[in-house]
């Protein structure tokens, strides 16, 4: 598994950057749910997670308002059926353009070897809107291929995935966006297409001492209709169970700083906040971003029953 995961980083040191159109979050390592709907259930817990994101504070562009990010979610293994299942939602806005998706998730869990492997599905709806009043045109007249005023368009959405954890390590892939759902905002002449991503994701635990564990970790993006791709790679350490901090790497775009705590019993209520510093392109940015999340673990279905993987994210 070393061997694999060193291998994935160096794969992912050359290529084209990813110009996404999904959303992307410092706290990848912590929200494993929302990039991954095998994941469900895997903690072995219900599990609340927010996470909000203010990019390039300050940025002024069409509609004056920099883009920002909300996720909300929740996750629950079914142990009677030896599956997981959850919901999700994330709003999106960059300046005249708003999205909001909600999905339900379902994963059926199969003990392989010392881990543990959840392959799932989710369903759902993407809404894609924009307000055509926000742009104004660089040189005078009306550009057709924007709408004169604000439309919304809704359109179902389709992903699959597998998520693998032992007490060491973890390894998820996502196909995303299978139905390849198109959006013209009532315009033939503007159509877009929600394109398949694939997102390839992985960690390794460390434990140099007792108190301390340090995770290394990495998130691979790729589109397949431009073939372009964008990875992260972090490494987080923790204290005790109750502190971490970290650093991150995004491939053409920033660095990144992040520190949390966890509380209550069990370390079930967890707090986190990310610092990014953009380092390529601030010509058409702003340099930071800024992003916090919050968790809370629900007790675990059955007293002093452990779950049959640990995830190495958040050592329980």
């Amino acid at each position: 598994m070393k061997k694999t995961f060193t291998l994935l980083l160096l794969v992912l040191l050359t290529g084209k950057v990813l110009a996404q159109q999904d959303e992307h979050f410092s706290h990848y390592m912590f929200n494993s749910f929302v990039l991954n709907p095998g994941y469900a259930g895997l903690a072995g817990a219900g599990e609340f997670v927010l996470v909000s994101r203010a990019q390039w504070l300050g940025y002024g562009g069409i509609g004056e308002g920099a883009p920002s990010t909300t996720a909300a979610s929740f996750n629950m293994p079914i142990l009677s059926l030896n599956s997981g299942a959850g919901a999700h939602f994330i709003h999106d806005r960059l300046g005249a353009t708003v999205i909001n998706r909600f999905y339900a998730s379902y994963a059926y869990h199969f003990v392989i070897g010392k881990g543990k492997l959840g392959f799932g599905g989710r369903a759902g709806v993407y809404n894609m809107g924009v307000d055509g009043t926000l742009y104004v045109p660089p040189t005078p007249g009306e550009d057709p291929a924007i709408p004169s005023g604000s439309e919304s368009q809704y359109r179902p959405d389709f992903d699959l995935g597998a998520w693998y954890a032992t007490e060491k390590y973890y390894v998820g892939a996502t196909v995303a966006h299978l139905m390849r759902s198109q959006f013209n905002l009532n315009t033939e002449l503007a159509v877009n297409p929600l394109e398949h991503h694939a997102y390839l994701t992985g960690g390794y635990v460390f434990k140099p001492t007792y108190a301390l564990t340090v995770t290394p970790s990495a998130i691979f993006k790729y589109e397949f209709a431009r073939g372009e791709y964008q990875f992260e790679v972090s490494t987080l350490a923790n204290y005790n169970e109750k502190f971490w901090g970290g650093l991150s790497y995004r491939e053409g775009d920033a660095i990144t700083a992040l520190v949390g705590i966890s509380a209550l019993k069990e370390n079930q209520l967890r707090f986190s906040y990310a610092f990014d510093y953009t380092i390529t392109g601030q010509d058409g940015k702003k340099p930071t971003s800024h992003e916090v999340m919050l968790s809370y673990r629900l007790p675990r279905p059955e007293a002093g029953r452990k779950p049959i993987v640990r995830t190495p994210r958040f050592r329980h």
